[in-house]
């Protein structure tokens, strides 16, 4: 029998032709969550050792990043913070009917875009997902909110537009012996000094809580006007420190508490979530 020798151009020709399952090809992801726009992004990376000559190979490697994807965002996003109780991993654990939904994210929301590196050994997609609504919806129950007490103990003096924090610096983390850095989460709550809770998802309208949730995130600690959200004339406060096992929820001082629960129209301010915290930005 005749033996054929293939020239080393020949065997690089034949392995592109090859469907990826049958060459060495690594999935990896990172996710990066800019809290300010409510938006976490996730570049999914499929690398092969040799480069690909065909499009129909740059097609298989995404076919597989896409079979990926719903399993790899799952696993990327289980650390952020829902509440001071729960990140959605821990929150999956107590009902396990969640991680199906989590499953859904990508083709939901469905690729921002895909690119190839110029070595043509590796094609990134890239999945930009929504906190408002798409992940926050997933945590959401009620159908309405519980009203805001009032203060009858004293007399309303301003009506704000909203309630802006400044929470950038370290505090005192209730209940330990350390200061902390505030940890963004969802859905963060608000307390008084006493640790009596003014704000959480139950006191909130549902359509508001997944339009933007309890508060929303800025790191411009400079700016005069933060947008609609809290308006022209917010209520300006400094948190008196944090509480939580995620350092996610704000203890607000007694004075801020007493002008926001006195007046109807405040109290409504925290019923839509017109609440705006300044913290530091999160270390990459």
């Amino acid at each position: 029998m005749k033996r054929i020798a293939l020239s080393p151009v020949l065997i690089f020709f034949l392995s592109a032709l090859l469907p990826l399952t049958a060459q060495d090809v690594s999935v990896s992801a990172v996710k990066h969550i800019n809290w300010e726009e409510g938006l976490v992004t996730i570049d999914i990376t499929a690398s092969t050792g040799t480069a690909w000559t065909a499009l129909s190979s740059r097609y298989d490697m995404d076919k597989l990043i896409s079979k990926r994807a719903p399993v790899l965002t799952a696993e990327m996003i289980a650390d952020i913070p829902v509440s001071s109780l729960d990140t959605i991993g821990s929150a999956i654990l107590r009902n396990t009917s969640l991680y199906g939904d989590l499953l859904k994210l990508t083709d939901t929301v469905g690729k921002t875009f895909s690119t190839a590196a110029e070595d043509r050994k590796s094609l990134t997609v890239r999945y930009d997902i929504p906190v408002f609504p798409h992940i926050a919806s997933l945590f959401i129950e009620r159908s309405e909110a519980d009203p805001v007490s009032k203060d009858l103990r004293y007399y309303p003096t301003e009506d704000f537009t909203g309630i802006l924090i400044y929470a950038a610096e370290e505090m005192p983390l209730s209940g330990t012996n350390r200061k902390s850095a505030l940890n963004p989460s969802i859905f963060p709550r608000l307390f008084d000094e006493d640790l009596n809770l003014i704000l959480d998802m139950s006191k909130m309208d549902p359509e508001y809580l997944r339009r933007w949730g309890t508060a929303g995130f800025s790191y411009d600690r400079d700016r005069t006007f933060y947008g609609d959200r809290v308006g022209a004339f917010p209520l300006r406060t400094m948190a008196e420190g944090y509480f939580g096992m995620n350092s996610t929820d704000i203890i607000l001082p007694e004075r801020a508490v007493r002008r926001i629960l006195s007046s109807d129209n405040n109290r409504e301010l925290l019923t839509e979530g017109r609440v705006l915290i300044i913290c530091s930005r999160p270390e990459s």
